[in-house]
């Protein structure tokens, strides 16, 4: 396997840094560009209605993806940063994933057999067979990235997305576009992504040495479970409200919001591509680079949602037709939470890299009380805006308390990874 060496990383030229962000930012641009595309297709032939509900079996699978992985994607990563080999990793991801395989796969057929009573089983099945392999795609993409091999884990996103949308887009158009079959899409997204890691583990260096030690699963243990608990809190303040715009306003308006929560979350491409690198750079003490990626990263971002906002009533009506007038204005009220959850994200993966990722849960905690008082209120009064509203604020309140702690932080305090690879004694010195 060829790493990286981390000190060589460290002091490597900005440009090198600036080049090897832009090239991560491009390839997922690309990949969530695909994915917006079949998110429009999709709701162009389903409508709103039934671009609500199959919102809503997403964010069950998406639910599911956070409970099976566990946040260990979020600990592999920084780990095999730290030791500059994914083994260790690997085996801790291995024996997790053949711990809950069989009883998901118990658990899952006594839920369709139940929910077959009532005609739902067919969802039940294909929102838990996305949940596991969306777990799996997850903590495979963390290995690569984490060992610096960004074109891997970019170049298995791209894969992943294209089969995605290729999926949808021909079940939409051949006329099997139901709920199980559009979320069986993610499926076929997931497995691509994990076949190419798969087809890189060779040169990746993925080989499964001897069983993880007790440190390592202590380590995981402690990164993972508050990390999984952070990562579910931050999707119920990302998606939360689409249950509560079900439960006021009804699914019709559940499809209008995820169509408008789509297009302003491509303006968060780049705090997504860029988290990977962000974690990483924290994990080797790299500061500059840490820094210059922070500074244009935010301004990237505020461009962009100033664009999204002028050119949504250009575009959208006469793309996707009659009953989605609402995108265009409700852009407005989420431009604002667009922004800061950019700002959130990247914060977040900057104090993943530094082990500090306890902080997540109590400001997701706070953001998400934040939402659902303001949506109690808004949602009756101003309908779908005044959800977007409640998001906005939420997201503000999430980025300006992470950014609070991260101030308090001593520049200095990076603590040392739980384990220490002997191939790479220096990397804990000084810290």
């Amino acid at each position: 396997m060829t790493v990286a060496d981390p000190a060589s990383e460290t002091s490597a030229p900005s440009r090198r840094l600036l080049w090897t962000s832009a090239g991560v930012g491009v390839g997922t641009a690309f990949a969530r560009a695909i994915l917006a595309i079949a998110a429009l297709v999709a709701a162009r032939y389903l409508g709103p209605t039934g671009k609500g509900q199959l919102a809503l079996a997403t964010l069950a699978s998406q639910v599911g993806v956070r409970v099976l992985a566990a946040g260990l994607a979020t600990w592999a990563l920084t780990e095999v940063a730290s030791r500059g080999a994914p083994g260790p990793a690997l085996a801790v991801l291995r024996r997790h994933v053949q711990w809950w395989a069989p009883r998901i796969g118990v658990t899952g057929f006594l839920l369709v057999v139940a929910g077959s009573v009532w005609g739902i089983g067919p969802v039940i099945a294909s929102v838990l067979v996305a949940s596991a392999t969306g777990a799996v795609a997850l903590c495979a993409l963390a290995l690569p990235a984490g060992a610096g091999r960004y074109g891997w884990s970019v170049g298995a996103i791209v894969a992943g997305s294209t089969a995605f949308a290729v999926t949808m887009i021909g079940s939409v158009v051949a006329g099997v576009e139901s709920v199980p079959t559009l979320v069986l899409a993610l499926v076929v997204g997931d497995c691509t992504a994990i076949g190419v890691i798969a087809l890189g583990s060779g040169r990746l260096g993925l080989e499964v040495g001897p069983a993880a030690s007790l440190a390592s699963w202590r380590a995981a243990v402690r990164v993972g479970v508050p990390t999984c608990v952070a990562e579910l809190t931050m999707l119920g303040v990302a998606r939360l409200d689409l249950v509560l715009v079900a439960v006021f306003l009804g699914p019709a308006e559940v499809g209008v919001y995820s169509v408008a929560l789509s297009i302003a979350e491509l303006v968060t491409v780049l705090p997504d591509a860029l988290g990977q690198i962000v974690q990483r750079r924290s994990a080797l003490d790299d500061r500059t680079g840490l820094a210059m990626t922070l500074r244009w990263s935010v301004a990237v971002v505020t461009a962009a949602a100033v664009i999204m906002v002028v050119g949504a009533k250009l575009v959208l009506t006469p793309l996707l037709g009659a009953g989605w007038d609402e995108v265009a204005p409700l852009l407005v009220a989420l431009s604002v939470g667009t922004v800061a959850n950019a700002v959130w994200r990247l914060l977040n993966a900057d104090l993943a890299g530094r082990n500090r990722t306890q902080v997540r849960v109590p400001v997701a905690l706070g953001a998400l009380a934040v939402m659902v008082a303001l949506d109690l209120v808004l949602i009756p009064m101003a309908g779908l805006i005044g959800a977007g509203i409640g998001s906005s604020v939420a997201l503000v309140v999430a980025a300006a308390s992470t950014a609070w702690y991260r101030r308090r932080v001593r520049a200095d305090d990076y603590p040392a990874p739980s384990t220490v690879s002997a191939a790479h004694p220096a990397q804990t010195s000084g810290r």
